[in-house]
């Protein structure tokens, strides 16, 4: 069955995550639950059929059905897996995509790649390798709406690559028109590159939580993303109004100088006066000529003569050379007689401190008056009587009985790609994941239990129907093929039948065929005269 379907956006991814994690953080309250796994991308690329570009460095995987379609491959690692891991360990696997452009919708198929391998460093339109047969789940796949993603079933490929067959990734084939694009791994504007969730089965209660192991190296610093839009410029606030200047008060007008009188006797020290304000600064005035310049000719002149200005003779000219000769000194004036210094006037006695006035006597506090006592507490009235219980109501009809569900299917499988036929008409695979191939067994009460090992019964009452036989060889088959029987009770009766012809490697029969209750199945493999020997083999239906 094809399972297709559309994750809106990556919050439900997140939001799907935290119930998974929340869902760990109980495992008391509910039985364990599956493990999911992420496969590791590893290539991821698209080719042109016939062109020698190689595009494993573009941001999207192109594709497009023309006359040379483009044609995306991605490629996984399972070694994400824990080791061990089967195919009966696998209960889904899905592939996630993101359309990153729709120019005309249409369906595409998935295949999985033969030979040879390839990476996305050397993979062109020249060197395409070759493709399985798609499974009839992954045909026919409707591409979802622009900037959504998609989701594409995987499990039966998953599980075929666990059983043996070379894991070479897969590649996405057009159908019609359509003319569509993925994000790949190197987009770095969205980085939804594709990637494969896989869902183990649960093994047991899980154990307790190890320690935390060692935090991992910061990777590297992503591409800086592109400079938003300039937000608008908010208007200017208005300016708010200037305090007024104070005025300012007149200066008094300059007293005249008056005549100066005879000096009088020194009087006592009056007291300091107000400071008067400081008057302007005046024009600075003209450089004046150097002291030493005395023709004025600003030289330095040193000669014999009396234009020498090196007055101390010291072979400079500078203010040292401005000083004349000093002159005699002269005489010495009388010392004036010394002035007498007037009487102190005597101090004036302390008066007497008065004595201070007598405190007045604090009065006496009254006494605390006694706490009353507490009185009894009440006695509790009695219970009142529980009243008599009300009718029971009468039952409601029974509602409708609603709709059966739709029939789970389930897959049964027969042998693996490691299965060796020979060439004959009576070989018969192993049930299940095996590689043994056995003699087919004719009909009979004896054989059910001879043959446990290649037969699938009793179908219990009612009977099943299967359909969707499908076929996988380990590589192409030649000549007449091989032919591929659904057998019922013997090798005389067949249910369903494919033939894996000359130059492919599968065959599926989408058809259906009830088998009886009670009855036993065998997949039996003819492998024509002219085809290949000792191929491996693996089938499978739904019922």
């Amino acid at each position: 069955m094809r399972t297709v379907e559309g994750r809106r956006s990556s919050a439900l991814q997140r939001i799907g995550f935290l119930t998974f994690a929340f869902a760990l953080a109980l495992p008391i309250l509910r039985p364990p639950s599956a493990l999911a796994t992420m496969a590791r991308l590893t290539d991821d690329t698209y080719t042109k059929l016939g062109d020698p570009g190689k595009n494993g460095a573009q941001n999207e995987l192109k594709l497009q059905g023309a006359a040379q379609p483009l044609k995306p491959f991605i490629k996984f690692d399972l070694s994400t897996l824990p080791a061990g891991t089967t195919a009966a360990d696998v209960e889904k696997a899905t592939l996630s995509l993101f359309v990153d452009s729709v120019s005309t919708p249409g369906t595409f198929n998935v295949a999985a790649v033969n030979t040879p391998d390839w990476d996305e460093a050397t993979l062109s339109g020249q060197n395409e390798p070759s493709l399985y047969a798609p499974l009839p789940e992954n045909t026919a796949l409707t591409v979802f709406p622009l900037n959504e993603f998609m989701s594409v079933d995987l499990t039966s490929l998953v599980k075929m690559w666990l059983s043996g067959l070379p894991n070479r990734g897969i590649a996405l084939t057009p159908n019609g028109t359509v003319n569509v694009a993925f994000d790949s791994k190197e987009n770095g504007i969205f980085s939804h590159e594709a990637s494969l969730d896989i869902t183990l089965a649960a093994a047991g209660t899980p154990g307790p939580t190890g320690s935390p192991g060692p935090t991992g190296a910061t990777g590297s610093t992503g591409p800086t993303g592109p400079t938003g839009p300039a937000g608008p410029t908010g208007a200017t606030g208005p300016t708010g109004a200037a305090g007024p200047t104070g005025a300012a008060g007149p200066t008094g007008a300059t007293g005249p100088t008056g005549a100066t009188g005879p000096t009088g006797a020194t009087g006592p020290t009056g007291a300091t006066g107000a400071t008067g304000a400081t008057g302007a600064t005046g024009p600075t005035g003209p450089e004046g000529t150097a002291c030493w310049d005395l023709n004025g000719n600003g030289n330095c002149d040193i000669t014999t003569g009396p234009d020498n200005e090196d007055i101390n003779h010291d072979n400079l000219c500078t203010a040292a050379d401005c000083t004349g000769e000093t002159g005699a000194t002269g005489p010495t004036g009388p010392s004036g007689a010394t002035g007498a210094t007037g009487a102190a006037g005597p101090t004036g006695a302390t008066g007497p401190t008065g004595p201070n006035g007598a405190t007045g006597a604090t009065g006496a506090a009254g006494p605390t008056g006694p706490t009353g006592a507490i009185g009894p507490t009440g006695a509790q009235g009695p219970t009142g009587a529980t009243g008599a219980s009300g009718p029971t109501g009468p039952t409601g009809a029974t509602g409708a009985t609603g709709p059966t569900g739709a029939q789970a299917t389930s897959l049964v499988t027969w042998g693996t790609v490691g299965a060796q036929v020979g060439k004959g008409t009576n070989t018969c695979l192993s049930l299940g994941n095996a590689n043994a191939v056995l003699s087919c067994v004719g009909s009979g009460t004896a054989w059910i239990d001879e043959a446990k090992a290649i037969t699938w019964g009793p179908i219990p009452a009612g009977g099943v129907t299967i359909s969707a036989l499908t076929a996988v060889t380990s590589t192409n088959q030649a000549g007449g093929g091989a032919t591929i029987d659904v057998l019922v009770n013997g090798t005389a009766t067949v249910a369903l039948s494919c033939t894996i012809t000359a130059g492919t490697s599968t065959c599926a029969n989408p058809s259906s065929a009830s088998i009886p209750a009670g009855a036993f199945v065998q997949v039996r493999v003819t492998v024509a005269g002219n085809g290949i020997d000792k191929l491996g083999y693996r089938v499978s239906f739904k019922h």
